[in-house]
Formats: structure tokens, sequence, C-alpha cells
């Protein structure tokens, strides 16, 4: 029966062609200020849930904030970096477990074989030629030492931007990575390189997320975060007027790095490979 004119029944009445408006519930990441449903996945691939990929591949357009998303993905794997947050405000589909930082390889400047001679001294690897490298890498896990790899730039790779060493890195570096199948990867590639990348692997072994499509996009945070980048009264807390907001660029502490085969150091060394989150 239909309620008097003025009176409520209790029931929210909604058209059939009308969506019910979602509040959002949760805050948004500190830094990124969106990018929920990439982060989602991002943190599906960390966990290790059924079904969850085994290997991502990232790309986008310049300027759509690849390095942006991991660095903040980043900040949420680091142990010691993820204390300072509020992680109980965020979305839990978007925090990954509290384990060891993966390694984080920084390629910019480097060729491809000094990558993977970077990787051997990271995880004290006995090989003698780049070809050694792979098949070492996959003992590791049965030793109890898994790996994880999260190679971010791979734009930036080469001593000479515009001389194609990106191309190396993705066909002499990733790919055999992506096929050892006791390791996890994720790397942040040029789109022209991401199919590439995937082709030879079993279904389900990879993930796309391209941040120009649509599926991962998030116009409401990424407003917000615009909006508080160009607030100067936004301060170092990240909060102004009861949200989470992003934060600059600057407030972005330098992390723990990895010393070969080893835990994190206390202190920042220049190894390249660190653990955790590092300025963008």
């Amino acid at each position: 029966m239909r309620p008097p004119d003025g009176q409520d029944n209790g029931e929210t009445m909604t058209s059939p062609t009308e969506a019910p408006e979602r509040a959002r519930t949760h805050e948004p990441h500190p830094y990124i200020g969106g990018r929920d449903a990439a982060l989602r996945a991002l943190t599906a691939w960390r966990t290790e849930r059924p079904g969850a990929p085994r290997v991502v591949i990232l790309t986008g357009s310049p300027g759509t904030g690849c390095s942006r998303l991991l660095t903040g993905f980043l900040m949420l794997c680091d142990p010691e970096y993820r204390k300072g947050l509020e992680l109980d405000a965020l979305d839990p589909a978007t925090v990954p477990p509290d384990l060891p930082a993966p390694a984080v390889p920084s390629v910019a400047g480097l060729t491809a074989a000094q990558i993977l001679w970077l990787l051997a001294d990271h995880y004290g690897l006995s090989a003698t030629r780049t070809a050694d490298i792979f098949p070492e890498l996959g003992q590791l896990p049965l030793s109890g030492r898994p790996v994880t790899l999260v190679l971010p730039d791979v734009d930036r790779a080469g001593p000479v931007r515009g001389a194609g060493e990106p191309a190396h890195v993705v066909r002499d570096v990733l790919k055999p990575l992506a096929a050892v199948e006791s390791l996890r990867l994720l790397a942040d590639v040029p789109r022209e390189f991401a199919v590439e990348l995937a082709e030879g692997l079993p279904p389900g072994v990879a993930r796309f997320i391209d941040l120009d499509a649509p599926e991962w996009a998030d116009p409401e945070g990424l407003a917000l975060q615009a909006e508080t980048l160009l607030d100067p009264q936004f301060g170092r807390t990240g909060r102004r007027q009861g949200r989470t907001c992003a934060m600059t660029s600057r407030d972005t502490p330098w992390r723990p790095v990895c010393s070969p085969g080893s835990s994190p150091t206390p202190a920042c060394s220049p190894t390249p490979i660190r653990c955790g989150c590092a300025p963008p």
C-alpha cells in the first residue's frame, strides 16, 4: 500500500532507472587521492589472493600518474612508513597485508644488463652470466625467500633517452622475470610494450592496469587531489575540513633501502635497490 502524502513508510523509493547515491565511506589515499580501483587490484596482487594475477603490468599515457600511483602503493607496502598512516580510515581492499617490503630496483639511467646484475647483487646470487640469474631467482622461494619485484619508470631506462633501452629492458629483463613461476612482478612500462610483456604467459597470470581506461578512473578522488595540491592552506598533516587529502611530493620521505640479500638497512644507502617507499 502506498503511504499517505507527507508520510514515510521507512523505505527509500528509487526510480528503476536511477542508481542509488553512494556516499564515500572511506578516506582516499593520503598521497594519491584517488585511483581506488587500481589500488584494489595492486593490493590483490600483493595479497596473493586466489585468482589474483602473479604479474601486473601498469601503463598509461605520460602524465596519467603511473609513478604517483606506485609511490602511493609502496607507502602501504613499507612496514615502517605505513605506521604513520591511518590505515583504518582507508578502504580495506586498498591496504596490502603487513609483509616485508618488495624490492624496488631503480632502473633510471641503467641498461638491461646493469639491471640484471643489480638484482644479482641484491639477492646475493652466484650467477656469472645474465642468463643464469633467472633460474637462480626462481630457486630463492624454495629456500623461504620470496621474490617480489616492483620496477617503476621503465621508460627512464638507459643512459641516453630515446636510444631504445626501455625495449631492451622489457625483452631482456621483464619478460624472462615474468616467466619465472615463483616470482611476483609489478612493472610500470610504456604502453607500446605492455602487450609484448604479457605475450607467452598462461591465461590469468598477467593483468593490465591502463590508467587511461575508464575502469581505472576515479574522477572524484583525482579532483580532490588536484584541489588539495592547489590549496595554499594545505599543511603536512594531510587533513583539511575533515578530509584526508593528497600529500605533495616534498612530503614523501626517503625510506630505508635493502642491502644485497638482506632485510632493509636502518639508514639510507646509495644502492639503487630499495625496499618500500621512496620519493617520486
